[in-house]
C-alpha cells in the first residue's frame, strides 16, 4: 500500500475499498490501494502556443502505460513513466475561454484537474505564400523530397550519417516529425559534413530570376563561436570576402546571425540580428537583383523582429552564384569541409520548412509565418 497518504486520497480510498468505480468523480487523490500514486498535476499555457502543458510526478511501481483523459474521453496513451504532455487546444475562429476536465491515470490511480485557459485564434498564414514556390521540405520522413520538385536534399556525401527528425514544435499545434536535426559529430572518413541541397534552378545566377526569398525555422543550442559557424552557403566560407552567398552564425552580443555576400576582394553583408539559443526563430533572405540590395529577417520569441538590408554591388551581384554548381549547404559550407577546416565537431543546427521562391516576399508574409505558426502544406495548392 501507498505510504505517502493525504487528505485527498481518501474518497477515492474509500470507493475503491468498496469496489465502486469512481471514474465519474473528479478526485485529486489515488486510493491508497494502487501500487502507483499520480500527484503535483498541474497544467500550464504557452504564451505563444494554443496548447495545454500537463505534468506530474509518479511515485510507486511505474511499470504501467499512463493514460490522459479530457473530459472523461481517452486523448493519448504515454509509455510508462511519462510525466508530461501537450495537449492541443481545439481550434476556434473566435477567441473563448475553455473549461477542461484533465485526468492522468495509471492503473487504479488517477489524478484530476480542471484547467480554464484562453484561446486566441492564430493569426492566418498568407494565401500568397504559395506563388512563387518553388521548393519546399516538411522534413516529415527521410529521404526528404522537395514538395514543389525544384530542388534535391542530401548529406553532404553518401557516407555522412543522415540527421535525426525531431519535433516540430514551432508549429502550432507542434507535430511529432517536421523538424531536422545536423549535428557536427556526423562526419564521413574524410571530415564531410553537413546536408547538400541542390537546385535544379540556380535561382542565384538565372538572369531571369530577378528576386528570390529563402525562409526556414532555425534553433541552435548555446555554441555560437566568433569564428563562425555555416548556417547556409554556396561558397567557401572560410572567409566572408569569397564569391557567393552565406548564412553565418556568430557570437556578437550572444548569438548573431550574419547576411553575406562577397564578390572575391571584399563583401556586401548585413549583420546585428540576434537569436536566442535552444528557441525557434525564423530566418529569412530576400535577394533583389533588379533593385541591387538584399534584405534579412530574423523573428525571435525573445530578441522580437528584426529587419536589415545592405547593397550589392554589381560585382557582388556576379559573383552570387557562389562556386556555380547550384548547391547550398545546410550546417556547412557548400564543400562540406568548413569544419574540418577549422577543427570543429560540435555544431548543432535544428531546421524546419525550408522553402525558396522565386519572388521577394514581403515583411507581412514573412511575418505570418512567424506568428501563424502554420505550415505552408496547410495553404491550397
Amino acid at each position: 500500500m501507498n505510504t505517502l497518504a493525504a487528505v485527498i486520497d481518501i474518497a477515492p480510498t474509500v470507493l475503491s475499498h468498496l469496489g465502486l468505480q469512481n471514474e465519474q468523480y473528479r478526485f485529486r487523490g489515488s486510493p491508497l490501494q494502487a501500487d502507483t500514486r499520480v500527484h503535483n498535476l498541474v497544467f500550464s499555457k504557452p504564451a505563444d502556443k494554443n496548447m495545454v502543458d500537463l505534468s506530474w510526478v509518479l511515485q510507486g511501481e511505474a511499470s504501467q502505460e499512463i493514460q490522459v483523459m479530457r473530459d472523461g474521453k481517452l486523448i493519448a496513451t504515454l509509455p510508462a513513466g511519462t510525466t508530461q504532455y501537450s495537449d492541443p487546444l481545439p481550434a476556434s475562429d473566435t477567441a473563448q475561454t475553455y473549461s477542461l476536465y484533465y485526468s492522468v491515470q495509471v492503473g487504479k490511480a488517477a489524478s484530476t484537474l480542471k484547467a480554464d485557459v484562453g484561446y486566441q485564434p492564430p493569426p492566418k498564414l498568407a494565401d500568397t505564400l504559395k506563388n512563387g514556390l518553388l521548393s519546399y521540405y516538411t522534413f516529415n520522413s527521410q529521404p526528404f523530397t522537395d514538395a514543389k520538385g525544384g530542388s534535391t536534399l542530401q548529406t553532404s556525401t553518401p557516407a555522412v550519417p543522415a540527421g535525426q527528425l525531431i519535433a516540430a514544435d514551432f508549429l502550432d499545434p507542434s507535430t511529432p516529425k517536421g523538424g531536422l536535426r545536423i549535428m557536427g559529430s556526423q562526419v564521413d572518413g574524410n571530415g564531410n559534413r553537413g546536408y547538400r541541397l541542390s537546385m535544379s534552378r540556380n535561382l542565384f545566377t538565372l538572369s531571369s530570376v530577378q528576386q528570390m526569398t529563402i525562409g526556414f525555422w532555425l534553433r541552435t543550442a548555446n555554441n555560437c563561436h566568433g569564428y563562425g559557424a555555416s548556417i547556409m552557403a554556396n561558397k567557401n566560407y572560410d572567409s566572408g570576402n569569397n564569391p557567393g552567398f552565406a548564412l553565418g552564425l556568430f557570437n556578437a552580443n550572444g548569438c548573431d546571425i550574419r547576411f553575406n555576400t562577397g564578390y572575391g576582394g571584399g563583401r556586401n553583408e548585413s549583420q546585428g540580428y540576434n537569436i536566442t539559443p535552444d528557441e525557434w526563430a525564423y530566418v529569412a533572405v530576400v535577394i533583389d537583383k533588379a533593385q541591387g540590395k538584399m534584405l534579412g529577417h530574423v523573428f525571435d520569441p525573445k530578441k522580437g523582429a528584426q529587419f536589415g538590408s545592405v547593397a550589392l554591388e554589381a560585382r557582388t551581384l556576379q559573383a552570387l552564384g557562389g562556386t556555380g554548381t547550384g548547391e547550398l549547404g545546410l550546417n556547412e559550407d557548400v564543400t562540406g569541409q568548413y569544419y574540418k577546416r577549422w577543427g570543429r565537431s560540435d555544431i548543432n543546427m535544428d531546421f524546419g520548412e525550408l522553402a525558396m521562391w522565386d519572388r521577394a516576399l514581403s515583411t507581412d508574409e514573412l511575418t505570418s509565418i512567424y506568428e501563424s505558426r502554420q505550415p505552408l502544406s496547410s495553404l491550397q495548392p
